[in-house]
């Protein structure tokens, strides 16, 4: 699998994991600190994987149901084993108070390490909203 392949997938299988809440699947597709910005104002917060994944996993263990989609990769190599991955994204939350679809751009840094990439960034930028927040 070419580097670019493998670095796409890192992302794709991190967020199938935790729409089925395989959570050390996704645990492993994350470095041991991620930089975290969800809110889209850059930035963010430097967080211990753990802890990262602990608060997505109460986020979206309070929902019924969840699909998170990425699409339309644009990825950049700078060949000191960093990738950037750019896309687009539809998050679907199902829960009792019915629907809540987020949607935007997320921008994914992955770092190279033996056995494959990890995450070890996420900004998400929030273009549109549709349904009831939670």
């Amino acid at each position: 699998m070419s580097a670019e392949i493998a670095a796409i997938d890192t992302v794709n299988r991190f967020n199938l994991y935790v729409d089925r809440r395989d959570w050390p699947a996704a645990r492993a597709c994350l470095a041991d600190e991620v930089q975290a910005s969800l809110g889209g104002t850059g930035g963010g917060q430097q967080l211990p994987a753990d802890r990262f994944l602990g608060m997505i996993r109460a986020n979206v263990e309070s929902f019924q149901a969840t699909q998170h989609l990425v699409v339309g990769h644009h990825l950049r190599l700078d060949g000191d084993g960093v990738a950037l991955c750019t896309a687009n994204y539809v998050n679907h939350h199902v829960s009792a108070a019915g629907r809540w679809v987020i949607a935007g751009q997320a921008e994914f840094r992955l770092r190279g390490y033996p056995g494959g990439w990890r995450i070890d960034s996420v900004t998400l930028r929030q273009a549109w909203e549709e349904g009831r927040r939670p």
